[in-house]
């Protein structure tokens, strides 16, 4: 009789740090073997640090409900629990060392809820020592397409959360939307184009259709564009197409950002980042009033403006990462950004993302020649 495999997580937390003694690229085949129970997704996270962070866990200071259980050279087995309203959530989550240097992954088995209201937090409270990539709305367009391409099947557009900028003399610039519908990729994406709608998360699923014409679901999946993704089956097709381009996608983004601070630049010369838009975005008096007002809402920042008129000037502190970039309004289709003496690439890449969410998603480039990225 054939001896069927170990689902993932069924192995215990030595096994599964030994298993994993190449990072993600070793533990990876293993994931097909995954048996989920009702509600349960597998859930990978996408993160960058400049620390080795597995390591980092153990020397970390004492996080409320966070516990290392188990650390070795190419992984890390800790548990976070976290009461929300009363209710106590728990988990146990795997960290994963990938390919490429200050690219890690988060893995865990959990429901949506348990991400969303616990360990989510998390991540977000480790900043500057990790930081999630940030992806576009063409990016994630991409990534859908090319699951079903590879699938070869129907993916739908179940679940929309977005951003949605507001027309008119509204004192808010954007709402938050959240919506149910069940539409095809296309479309979908299509529709938000023509509302000025961005995308924060998208959950879809992949139905196959039989020789007699009948359709069952295969899978269900959520994407988000924060390095966050989650799959309750088609775990190979995923780790081929969405996982492994969330990786490649992190690591693009923090080396272009790296060694931009005036400090590690030859004679201490800046290496300005530019993002480019295909319109006058910039042309008005209430254009720049928008993207000071996006500036001066950076989290965990302090925004000052130096000049306003005739030209725009502002310097941008991150106050945990102490780094320090200018950004300068001189064109009506372009924003430039300046590092300053100590500017690392997560504090930059998380300046770029805020203006990104909050004014609007441009083309990134650097030294007059556009670098997509």
């Amino acid at each position: 009789m054939e001896r069927k495999p170990l689902p993932l997580f069924d192995i215990s937390a030595k096994h599964l740090i030994a298993a994993s003694g190449g990072g993600w690229e070793q533990i990876a085949p293993m994931v097909r073997d995954l048996r989920l129970r009702p509600r349960e997704y597998l859930h990978i996270v996408v993160i960058g640090s400049r620390e080795n962070l597995p390591s980092s866990f153990e020397s970390a200071p004492s996080i409320p409900g966070l516990h290392v259980l188990q650390i070795g050279q190419s992984g890390a087995f800790l548990s976070y629990a976290r009461t929300v309203a009363g209710r106590r959530l728990s988990g146990e989550f795997v960290v994963l060392p990938t390919q490429f240097p200050q690219i890690y992954l988060l893995m865990f088995v959990a429901t949506r809820t348990y991400w969303r209201r616990a360990l989510s937090l998390l991540i977000e409270s480790l900043y500057p020592k990790v930081a999630p990539p940030f992806l576009t709305q063409l990016e994630l367009y991409e990534l859908l397409k090319q699951v079903r391409t590879k699938h070869e099947g129907d993916v739908r557009v179940l679940e929309l959360t977005a951003k949605r900028r507001l027309r008119g003399e509204s004192r808010k610039r954007f709402e938050s939307i959240r919506e149910w519908t069940d539409e095809s990729v296309e479309s979908a994406f299509r529709e938000a184009r023509q509302s000025n709608q961005w995308f924060r998360s998208v959950t879809f699923e992949i139905v196959r259709r039989d020789a007699n014409g009948f359709q069952s679901i295969s899978s269900q999946g959520i994407i988000s564009k924060y390095g966050y993704f989650a799959c309750n089956g088609d775990f190979d097709l995923y780790t081929e197409v969405v996982v492994n381009n969330l990786i490649r996608m992190g690591s693009s983004r923090l080396e272009f950002f790296r060694n931009r601070d005036r400090i590690n630049t030859a004679n201490h010369t800046p290496r300005p980042i530019t993002i480019d838009y295909d319109g006058d975005f910039l042309s008005r008096v209430e254009d720049i009033r928008k993207l000071s007002q996006a500036l001066r809402r950076f989290k965990y920042g302090s925004c000052t403006v130096l000049h306003s008129n005739p030209y725009f000037h502002v310097s941008v502190v991150d106050n945990k990462d102490y780094s320090t970039a200018e950004v300068w309004v001189l064109s009506p289709r372009r924003v430039l950004i300046v590092p300053q003496v100590r500017a690392s690439e997560i504090a930059l890449k998380r300046l770029v993302n805020h203006i990104f969410e909050n004014f609007r998603e441009g083309t990134i480039s650097a030294d007059e020649k556009t670098t997509r990225i």
